[in-house]
């Protein structure tokens, strides 16, 4: 819900040529994320990033020029082209409950929050991402207390399929 008063404003895409001056979220903002990019070029651009999560929706706007394609398979030919031991892992995998499924959708939000903060670009008018020009590799782990091994296995595909760095926002319960 919006305050009283508000409005929401259509964005209108940038004419050819043009670069847009975008919104900033302000924790990237105050991080000084822009100033990054604009004196030191480094956007994360040429970076893979798996993210370690319940999933992502692929297809948000912010996101979807993000997303990282394996450059070795052939979406929906059911076969595993790459060699890597997964069948049409065309943008990343899933092991919740330590299976093993090309089903990445996000139906949490948790990982579409998370993969936002890291790469979101601002095509829906607002950057989010600290680093906007990163691929967004997935990663989707079991979303429960128990489902440490599936963290371990993201982490393998991760490193096993070219990502450069993983980000996980998660944690389990300690007894004391």
């Amino acid at each position: 819900d919006r305050p009283a008063g508000a409005e929401v404003l259509p964005v209108e895409p940038p004419t050819e040529g043009e670069i847009p001056v975008l919104a900033t979220e302000c924790g990237v903002a105050l991080a000084q994320a822009p100033r990054v990019w604009g004196e030191l070029g480094i956007t994360g651009a040429n970076v893979v990033v798996a993210m370690i999560d319940t999933g992502t929706c692929i297809d948000h706007p912010d996101l979807r020029n993000q997303i990282w394609t394996n450059p070795g398979e052939i979406a929906g030919n059911n076969i595993d082209d790459d060699g890597n031991g997964f069948v049409d892992d065309i943008h990343g995998w899933s092991f919740e409950n330590n299976g093993s499924s090309p089903d990445i959708n996000d139906y949490n939000g948790h990982g579409t929050h998370t993969a936002g903060t890291v790469g979101g670009d601002g095509a829906g008018g607002t950057v989010t991402g600290m680093a906007p020009n990163v691929q967004i590799m997935t990663t989707k782990f079991w979303n429960s207390f128990s489902g440490e091994l599936s963290v371990w296995l993201c982490e393998q595909y991760a490193f096993e399929n070219g990502a450069n760095v993983t980000s996980a926002s998660l944690g389990w319960p300690h007894s004391t």
